[in-house]
């Protein structure tokens, strides 16, 4: 083939291919980068294989290739997109690269340029461009050699998408995303205060107990405090005497001190009220210990766990907890039966974990009408931490057990629950990466286990 054959032949197949442009919803540029492809040729072998690096080093080289690259050809979607009216007055635009050249377009070719360069042929990329009339959108860019060119650059197709509208949705998805994210949190957080609002009578309770014998035993101490004040006041006066008139005190006159400071004693029982003021301290400080955990468990449960992952001793800071904010509902009806093994520090929300135990503690103590046994239980294996709470309580029908993860499902009477604990302990523990499953037996009871996996 001739030339001159050649050259009609190429010819017929660029006008082929710009009639199939021309009908594209996409725009369509087509340049001669035969320039660029020279330059790149005469580099060292090494700087080829390296063109980023090289570019980065050499900002004016790719400046110059760049300026080079000739336009031949652009779909009037393209023009559309930009807002042009003509392919002259859209090239009178991209000729002034004063205008518009800056880090990103230059990092936006270094890149294309070394895809094009390499084995892919093709590029893909997405950023900001300007429109006629000075507005901006989104792109999508791929760029690729014509099929036939790769020894000449000299046919580089640029298709251009505009994804404004994509990127606006993506956006207002990304925000409804958080917006249900933040309505969840908040879901869960009045479950929580719900929980502790039900809870909040036998809370009371639990603080009143303590409150009151340390109350009591101050008011012992409050009395002891005449007694021992008696009995000093008695030592006071022997000693006084003793020393003031030692010469003409006689033996009868000392032994009527000391019989009066005996008869005191014995009257206010100091021996067994100086054995009995340890104790009676030992158990005022056991007291605020115990009003400083339940508060301490109460402001833990009741906040917002938005701190994050954190490692935690499952037995101690989420079962424990969770036991002991609970305890005044299981204490007069259930014997808790209780089996912690040693577990491995595990990476968790400890606050959305003790509301699961909570929510099944509480679920088990409903479940048991008059009296009956809870048994708490956790293990670690080679895959997972397990924790169980089981009942021998009533049970659940086959029927409902499909529905008990279910929002808004509760079997209990109404103002008791608000049917959201078991589905928000799901949806927890499901973000930890876990499972619960449940297990039941009409009039025989219920065993919860959650299944926390191990890296």
């Amino acid at each position: 083939m001739s030339d001159n054959e050649s050259g009609t032949s190429i010819s017929k197949r660029v006008q082929r291919d710009h009639s199939l442009f021309s009908e594209l919803p996409l725009g369509i540029i087509e340049q001669d980068w035969s320039v660029i492809k020279k330059e790149i040729d005469k580099l060292q072998p090494e700087e080829v294989e390296n063109l980023p690096l090289y570019f980065k080093n050499h900002p004016p080289f790719l400046r110059n290739i760049v300026d080079s690259i000739k336009i031949n050809y652009v779909n009037d979607s393209l023009l559309k997109i930009y807002g042009a009216n003509s392919m002259t007055e859209f090239l009178e635009v991209e000729e002034s690269a004063e205008d518009w050249w800056d880090e990103e377009w230059a990092s936006l070719y270094a890149t294309e340029i070394s895809a094009l360069a390499s084995t892919k042929k093709i590029n893909y990329q997405e950023l900001k461009e300007t429109r006629m009339d000075g507005s901006t959108f989104e792109v999508r860019l791929i760029t690729r050699l014509v099929s036939g060119d790769e020894g000449a650059w000299q046919r580089i197709i640029t298709i251009v998408e505009d994804v404004t509208e994509r990127k606006n949705n993506e956006a207002d998805l990304l925000k409804a995303h958080q917006a249900l994210k933040d309505k969840q949190k908040q879901l869960m957080h009045s479950e929580k205060l719900a929980s502790v609002g039900l809870l909040a009578a036998g809370v009371a309770h639990e603080i009143n107990n303590p409150t009151g014998f340390v109350k009591s035993n101050l008011e012992t101490l409050a009395d002891y405090k005449k007694s021992i004040i008696d009995v000093f006041q008695g030592y006071s006066e022997l000693e006084q005497a003793l020393m003031l008139h030692p010469e003409i005190l006689n033996e009868s006159k000392i032994g009527e001190l000391l019989n009066n400071v005996l008869e005191i004693k014995q009257q206010q029982q100091l021996d067994y009220i100086l054995s009995d003021i340890p104790m009676l301290l030992d158990d005022s400080i056991s007291g605020t210990v115990r009003i400083q955990k339940i508060v301490k468990d109460l402001k833990q449960f009741s906040r917002i766990d938005d701190t994050g992952l954190k490692w935690a001793d499952l037995n101690e800071e989420v079962i424990e907890t969770a036991l002991r904010i609970v305890w005044n509902e299981l204490k007069y009806k259930c014997k808790l039966n209780k089996s912690l093994a040693p577990l491995p520090k595990y990476k968790c929300r400890p606050g959305e974990l003790g509301q699961v135990i909570m929510n099944l503690l509480l679920n088990a103590s409903d479940a048991i009408s008059v009296k009956g046994e809870v048994t708490l239980t956790s293990e670690a294996t080679d895959m997972a931490i397990n924790i169980s709470v089981a009942d021998t309580g009533l049970g659940i029908a086959e029927e409902y057990i499909l529905k008990i993860f279910d929002p808004f499902y509760t079997s209990k009477e109404i103002g008791k629950g608000t049917g959201l604990g078991l589905s928000i302990s799901q949806s927890i523990i499901e973000k930890h990466g876990g499972t619960i499953s449940v297990e039941s037996e009409l009039n025989k009871g219920t065993v919860f286990t959650v299944s926390l996996p191990l890296d």
